[in-house]
Parts: C-alpha cells; structure tokens; sequence
C-alpha cells in the first residue's frame, strides 16, 4: 500500500549488522504482530503485516542494503524454494548496486577529467596569448630604444662633430689643440658608429 511505503523506515543498521555477523543471509519473522518494540511497530499494526522475511544485502564485506518481502492480513511459512529464490534475488540486487555505483564513479571521474582537461586547455589558450603579448610588448621596446638611440643620441653625436669642427677652426687653436680635436672627433665617429650597429640590431624583426 502507498501508506506503507510513505511509512516504512528501513530497519536499524545495528539490527542488520549483528544478522551478518551471524552470518545469516535470511531472517524471518512469522509473525511481527507479536513483536512489540521493533521498529515500524504501529505501521505494522495499522496495515495489519504479518510476515516479514529480510534477505541482507552484502558485497565484500560491506553492508548494501536489505531486500524485504512483507505479508498482509495473514502469516505466510516461505518454502525452501522461495527463501531461496528470495536470497537469489538479493544477490542479483546487490551486484547491480555495485555495479550502478561503479558506473557512477566512472562517470564522476570522466567528468572530473573533462574539466581538468578543458581547464588545461583555457590555461595553456592564455598562456599563448600572454606570451604573444610579451614578445609584441618586447618588439615595442626594442623598437622604442632603436629609434631613441638613432634619433636623439645620433643628433647629439652629431651637435658634438660641429661643435669640434668649429672648436678646430678657432684663432686661438694651436697644432696640439687641433690634434687633440681630430682625436675627440675620431672618437665620436667610432661612438656615433657603434650606436648606429646597436640601434640598428635593436629594431624588430
């Protein structure tokens, strides 16, 4: 009955534990009308269950469930047969949990997998844009450089050739003096030189 069903509390682990450690499979009550104190007690006299047989549900050791086969309105004797074919049932009960349960592992790990792989991939995605963004910005300041280098130091390189040029032309400039500005002047052509390699092997690719 839907009452039953709404009703019903799955008998006590304590119970179920100490019919396992008894190494029963089967338990049967006759009659659970007499039974008083047992859980689900007012339930059964309300509906009037009888006869109650618990097939425990066990895999490796450990605890499943129970599968129970309850009488209405008047005590039933299960045959052999039945019992039997009760435990069977139970049996079969029992690996397809387990195997629903494997299943449902699996998936979990699948999923759990598709993410770690899909998070993966959105980091690996933004570790190459990060990295394109680093070379651009790196080009930029190579570029930066390049031009500064060729622009404001070669314009100060040259201010510094006329400036010697018109220091060699002076009156008061003796031989030495003059020798000494060639020097200075063959110095800053080496320099203008260098800067002009430099910034040339700066500039991007």
């Amino acid at each position: 009955p839907a009452e039953f069903c709404r009703r019903y509390s799955s008998p006590p682990r304590a119970l179920l534990d100490q019919q396992r450690q008894r190494a029963e499979a089967l338990i049967v009550f006759p009659d659970v009308q007499v039974l008083k104190h047992i859980p689900n007690a007012q339930l059964y006299a309300d509906l009037n269950v009888r006869t109650i047989a618990n097939a425990t549900m066990v895999h490796q050791g450990a605890l499943i469930g129970v599968l129970s086969v309850v009488t209405f309105g008047q005590e039933r004797v299960f045959t052999p047969a039945e019992l039997a074919l009760l435990e069977g049932l139970a049996n079969l009960s029992t690996l397809a949990i387990v195997n629903a349960r494997l299943i449902e592992g699996l998936e979990r790990e699948l999923t759990e997998r598709r993410r770690v792989e899909a998070a993966l991939r959105i980091s690996r995605e933004q570790l190459q844009t990060l990295s394109h963004r680093l070379v651009e910005v790196q080009e930029e300041e190579r570029g930066n450089l390049s031009r500064e280098l060729h622009d404001e130091t070669g314009q100060v390189m040259t201010a510094l050739k006329v400036g010697l040029s018109v220091l060699r032309r002076e009156p008061g400039c003796t031989p030495g003096m003059q020798a000494q500005i060639d020097d200075l002047r063959a110095v800053t052509d080496q320099a203008a030189e260098g800067l002009h390699r430099l910034a040339m092997n700066l500039r991007p690719y």
